[in-house]
């Protein structure tokens, strides 16, 4: 039983991890936020309802079949604004982002089951608060410590090939500089690290007076 506990807390805090960073990923005003805070006009020369609508459909590419492409406001694919390496990058990226759209779905299917046949459900969510802290923890130290070699290190265990090695000036790294993945990956951990922290705190035992 102990073991379909920890099963059940495990699945709950990976739904709640992926479920974070796809919430975020979808947040049109955390773009326009980093577009000013990025100043990517100025490197860009667009506008900020123009990068909206780019990023948000470079966003949608990972939900969509079909080649990554993005239009411009009459319509009409805007041709040559990624490279070759970058699109083969983006393809890559896209089928990662499909295996956590999937481990998201799994997770919650077999958190919910086993939550619902369950009678300790506030042992549960304790251990599943923890296991939330501590991969925040684990993560933000690792962040902390050096975000350059944390961030090129998580692309390496992702990636098979090297295509998300992309030149300074090329379309993704103008539109997504590091800085930006750097402010992502603090709203994602604050989030998660809430969420953990809430749960920990409704999963103390009442004590009655």
């Amino acid at each position: 039983m102990k073991s379909l506990k920890v099963i059940c807390a495990l699945s709950i805090a990976i739904f709640i991890i992926l479920a974070s960073f796809f919430f975020l990923l979808l947040d049109t005003h955390f773009y326009s936020y980093e577009f000013r805070k990025q100043g990517i006009a100025s490197s860009t020369g667009l506008t900020e309802s123009q990068y909206i609508s780019y990023t948000r459909q470079i966003v949608h590419y990972f939900f969509r079949e079909g080649p990554l492409y993005v239009k411009d406001e009459n319509g009409d694919i805007i041709k040559n604004l990624f490279s070759e390496r970058e699109i083969k990058h983006m393809k890559d990226t896209k089928n990662i982002m499909r295996g956590a759209l999937f481990t998201l779905f799994i997770s919650f299917v077999i958190g919910l089951i086993l939550i619902l046949h369950s009678k300790e459900r506030r042992i549960i969510f304790k251990y599943a608060s923890i296991i939330i802290l501590i991969f925040v923890f684990l993560i933000v130290s690792g962040v902390i410590i050096d975000f350059n070699d944390t961030f090129i290190l998580f692309h390496k265990l992702l990636f098979r090939n090297n295509f998300w090695l992309l030149p300074a000036n090329s379309t993704l790294i103008l539109l997504f500089p590091e800085s930006f993945f750097n402010d992502f990956a603090l709203f994602w951990f604050i989030t998660v690290a809430i969420i953990g922290a809430v749960m920990a705190f409704f999963s103390r035992p009442v004590r009655l007076q």
